[in-house]
């Protein structure tokens, strides 16, 4: 018997945090194809609207996309998304969190302010997402992918806030996961070590970037694709990809 199966999202509700761009989008569209319903979120309503429209594009009936626009660093911004998704298809069988932000720049060159928003913006974002959902999950045994950088654990010069913002999120999903595996709710990271992925965040980082090694944002979608496909007894604690 398969570990994995690739009809298991069919008709499930799965919702994506971080939608509007980058990785967020092209998991989207992996689960569209998939078969998922998808509450789609990020802070840009007009990507989220084009996203909807590749959905449709691909033969998902419109009733199976629902879009919010939202900041989830708003105190109302994970409730309310979780609430739209429960409001829209009664139930939520996933969570997969693309959201967050990166700056990179010496330590002392920028006030501690800017540092703790990187950690809010990352760290703080998944701790919001997972609390709002959680009751949702338990109801049904569902699921949470978290997306993490490879500075979780190779940390670099010049990124110490957004290091120890990634080395916080595996902690975070890691004692969620001792706490709540019995009762049935999985916990997952998908890792990106090595160059990392080519996403548009890349053209506002200063010096430039050699984008050449990095992977494709689709290589990405299809590791998340795989965790939520696992099946029975196989639980994937964390998938780590890495360009050579």
């Amino acid at each position: 018997m398969s570990l994995f199966a690739p009809d298991a999202l069919e008709g499930r509700v799965i919702l994506v945090a971080g939608a509007s761009g980058g990785i967020g989008r092209e998991v989207a569209l992996h689960l569209a194809r998939a078969g998922a319903r998808l509450l789609l979120t990020g802070r840009r309503g007009d990507a989220l609207r084009l996203l909807v429209e590749e959905g449709l594009a691909l033969g998902r009936p419109p009733e199976s996309l629902e879009i919010l626009a939202a900041d989830l660093l708003r105190p109302e911004g994970a409730p309310g998304i979780v609430q739209r998704a429960l409001a829209r298809f009664q139930r939520l069988d996933a969570v997969v969190n693309a959201a967050g932000l990166g700056a990179f720049g010496a330590f002392h060159s920028a006030p501690v302010e800017a540092h703790w928003a990187q950690i809010e913006g990352n760290l703080g974002v998944a701790a919001r997402l997972s609390h709002a959902a959680l009751p949702a999950l338990l109801a049904s045994r569902g699921r949470f992918v978290q997306l993490v950088s490879g500075l979780a654990t190779s940390p670099r010069r010049e990124a110490a806030a957004y290091s120890a913002a990634q080395h916080g999120l595996q902690g975070l999903m890691h004692s969620l996961r001792l706490e709540y595996g019995a009762a049935g709710v999985r916990f997952s990271l998908v890792a990106v070590a090595g160059a990392g992925v080519d996403t548009p965040f890349w053209a506002n980082v200063q010096p430039r970037v050699d984008r050449s090694a990095m992977l494709p944002p689709s290589a990405v979608a299809e590791a998340v694709l795989q965790v939520l496909q696992s099946e029975g007894r196989l639980h994937v604690d964390e998938v780590r990809l890495r360009t050579t």
